[in-house]
């Protein structure tokens, strides 16, 4: 870790500001209430699969899957910019793996349910073709590990 931080002050010699993800945006969960019948080829708007997220640094809009979303349901809209991350995996190293949607939809697309979403406040701070880069670091990896809670 300390390499990390020796890093930091070789390339910001005035030092960086630390802020916790919460300050700087919101999470969003994936799908909710689907059963296996909304999950079909005749479903009316595209969705982001868990391996989407688990197998690419950036998501891969040429990828994705369809599901019937009612008219009057309230589910989350994923935006360009968002960081994905799978929930669970069957071993600890496997959580909480990220990709980004680097890439403007030009439909209405959502996440799956085994996944969620981080949003930032102001699009802004990071572009995000970096992002992909740091919630994929060693770093970032080792400390998701610390904080998995297990398995499926």
């Amino acid at each position: 870790m300390s390499k990390i931080f020796d890093l930091i002050n070789e390339l910001c010699p005035q030092g960086v500001e630390f802020r916790e993800l919460g300050e700087i945006g919101y999470f969003y969960g994936g799908l909710n209430g689907k059963t296996k019948d909304d999950f079909v080829k005749h479903g009316n708007v595209k969705y982001i699969t868990y391996m989407n997220v688990f197998s690419n640094l950036s998501i891969d809009l040429n990828a994705l899957e369809f599901v019937k979303i009612e008219n009057n349901e309230r589910q989350n809209l994923v935006a360009y910019g968002d960081v994905l991350f799978t929930g669970s995996s069957e071993t600890r190293n496997e959580c909480g793996f990220s990709s980004v949607l680097t890439k403007k939809p030009e439909e209405p697309i959502y996440l799956n349910s085994f996944c969620f979403g981080f949003r930032l406040n102001d699009l802004r701070l990071f572009e995000p073709e970096f992002l992909k880069y740091i919630f994929r670091s060693k770093f970032l990896r080792a400390q998701i590990i610390k904080t998995a809670n297990g398995v499926t």
